[in-house]
């Protein structure tokens, strides 16, 4: 949909799994429905969660007991809320770090719909460089756009904190803006 709150669901998604809420099974699975009302909760409709939870099964960012998604074919008109879920090693690692570096917001920004008309041009003027002070412009206004939109969307989780994410990566951004200069001097 054209909701950009949902450059974050997926992350919510993940973060609630991997977070010690919500009633998990022996091996920590947990009920489809529940991951569905949690979502609604910040104002997702049924057919953002089913999509984004389907996307991030086949991924393996989320995975169920009998690999639904992964080994077994699940067609599009069945409901994932039937199935349990938990989130992946690779998943948690998504949105505990890969998600606010720099390689990773490089990556996705030429891709990802852009709500803000300045942000995408900057983006799309930037998007063929290979130039790294060019990449380094890129993302940074990708990153400051997405902070803006987690601000706007006023989630209040207290299991995925988009901000904290982006700070504890500004290593990345960094050591990438410190080699942009030595090359632009």
């Amino acid at each position: 949909m054209a909701d950009p709150r949902e450059h974050f669901l997926c992350s919510l998604i993940i973060a609630y799994l991997g977070s010690n809420l919500g009633i998990v099974d022996n091996d920590g699975f947990l009920n489809g429905k529940d991951i569905s009302a949690e979502m609604t909760l910040y104002g997702f409709v049924e057919d953002q969660v089913r999509h984004a939870i389907r996307c991030l099964a086949k991924k393996r960012l989320i995975e169920t007991p009998h690999a639904h998604y992964r080994e077994l074919p699940v067609e599009d008109s069945e409901p994932p809320e039937q199935f349990h879920f938990r989130a992946t090693s690779v998943g948690l690692y998504h949105t505990r770090f890969w998600t606010g570096s720099f390689a990773f917001l490089d990556a996705v920004s030429t891709d990802t719909p852009i709500f803000d008309q300045s942000t995408r041009d900057v983006v799309s003027k930037l998007a063929s460089s290979f130039a790294i002070g060019d990449r380094y412009q890129k993302a940074n206004c990708f990153r400051k756009y997405l902070e803006n939109q987690w601000h706007l969307a006023s989630f209040g989780s207290t299991y995925y904190d988009f901000v904290a994410l982006m700070n504890s990566q500004e290593d990345t951004f960094a050591s990438v803006k410190h080699v942009a200069e030595r090359y632009a001097s």
